[in-house]
């Protein structure tokens, strides 16, 4: 999952694939990789990995609690936004307990800081056009993020 940054104060979240696609159709020329943006992102876009079929880009979602028991696959943004929001409350905890800076500057701060591949990750769909900025401000890394924060030696 990628975080975005646009607006003082906010954190927008995106989507994006976790491991290789598989590519059904030889007329596409590459596979869906990891860390690539999901298609349905603002950004250019998440999932656990993007198959290409010659008529469409198939999401595979990521394994989670499904409502009366058991799993589902569920894609996108709305699975990625609680484990940013998540990390988030742990930051802040973990900033708290030290007295480091707790307003949302900081935490953005702690998380760029902590993400991995800044400036080359997400990577661009190569068959979606990006309608975002185009700035990649990497894929969350929490235990690296809280790192950040620099009240517990690494």
């Amino acid at each position: 999952m990628a975080f975005l940054q646009a607006c003082t104060g906010v954190i927008s979240v995106a989507s994006s694939t976790s491991e290789d696609g598989v590519n059904k159709c030889k007329r596409l020329p590459v596979n869906i990789l990891a860390d690539t943006a999901s298609f349905f992102t603002t950004d250019g876009s998440g999932a656990t990995k993007e198959n290409n079929s010659c008529a469409s880009v198939q999401s595979i979602g990521i394994e989670s609690l499904a409502l009366g028991g058991g799993t589902s696959l569920k894609s996108g943004t709305s699975m990625a936004a609680p484990h940013v929001a998540g990390v988030v409350a742990l930051l802040i905890e973990e900033a708290a307990k030290c007295g480091a800076a707790t307003d949302p500057d900081s935490i953005e701060g702690y998380l760029t800081a902590g993400a991995v591949g800044v400036t080359t990750l997400p990577l661009d769909h190569p068959y979606i056009t990006p309608t975002g900025d185009s700035v990649h401000e990497g894929i969350l890394n929490a235990p690296a993020s809280l790192a950040a924060v620099g009240c517990t030696p690494p």
